[in-house]
């Protein structure tokens, strides 16, 4: 018996022994192997056509809205949930969850922009730089005003 779609919709599900990632499935992981897949490249070239409407939306919501936009199309073009993951334990491809995939989403998005971005660590190092500069400049205001009494 098939569970139909939508009650899987956020659980990982094994697909057949046979099954091999087809033209229009985003295979989720690291490496060549996802980077160089035919998906993987349609994947991106969707995502680029709905960058503009993301980085101009206002709020969470609106952005939310196109990667879930993004996630749906992809999986009603793929017999198989079009987001999947090779699972090294038991040598066998997953459909992953829409959990998964809304963060392959916005994680792919947030790449193509990155010039919007600033990376976190940067930002903390310039933000505790500066605390430390301005802590030192007060602690040298304070050592002077004691020197004058």
């Amino acid at each position: 018996m098939n569970t139909p779609r939508y009650i899987l919709r956020d659980k990982k599900r094994e697909l057949p022994v046979a099954f091999e990632p087809g033209n229009y499935d985003v295979i989720c992981g690291r490496g060549g192997r996802s980077h160089d897949h035919i998906g993987n490249k349609r994947f991106r070239s969707l995502v680029h056509v709905h960058l503009k409407s993301y980085a101009v939306s206002a709020t969470k919501e609106a952005k939310s809205n196109i990667i879930s936009k993004i996630v749906d199309m992809v999986q009603s073009q793929s017999p198989n949930g079009g987001f999947v993951k090779f699972d090294k334990s038991t040598r066998s491809w997953l459909e992953v969850g829409d959990h998964l995939a809304k963060e392959k989403v916005g994680q792919t998005i947030r790449n193509a922009l990155h010039f919007n971005y600033q990376s976190s660590n940067k930002a903390k190092k310039r933000r505790r730089l500066a605390e430390q500069v301005t802590a030192a400049i007060n602690v040298k205001e304070i050592s002077e005003k004691k020197k004058q009494f």
